[in-house]
């Protein structure tokens, strides 16, 4: 009678349960499209834009009108259907952006160019 020789079968390796942790984001990483770009350096977001053939005081103008119809809206909910009413994330939302604006305004004008 022959012996069959004692050959361990292969092992196939564990199936890991727990997805690996996301990559770290790059130290630095660019985008641009449209005449807006977006930086990541440091920890730090920058996102700017670009207006061809406008002064700043033109910028300023279309920046300020925007900042008014923004504050209309918020203020008296003109422009939204009767039923619809602003939550307070919505109106805490309109303010960081009015706020943003108004900056924007001011830094423009004060180029005074």
């Amino acid at each position: 009678m022959s012996e069959v020789p004692n050959v361990a079968e292969p092992r196939t390796p564990p199936v890991a349960l727990v997805s690996p942790p996301p990559a770290p984001p790059p130290a630095v990483a660019e985008n641009s499209r449209y005449g807006a770009s977006a930086l990541y350096r440091e920890g730090a977001t920058t996102v700017s834009s670009t207006h061809e053939r406008r002064t700043p005081m033109q910028l300023a103008a279309a920046r300020a009108g925007q900042l008014h119809a923004l504050l209309q809206l918020a203020n008296s909910g003109s422009g939204l259907p009767a039923h619809m009413t602003l939550d307070e994330q919505a109106r805490d939302n309109i303010l960081a952006l009015a706020e943003r604006l108004a900056n924007e305004v001011a830094m423009l004008t004060d180029m005074g160019i």
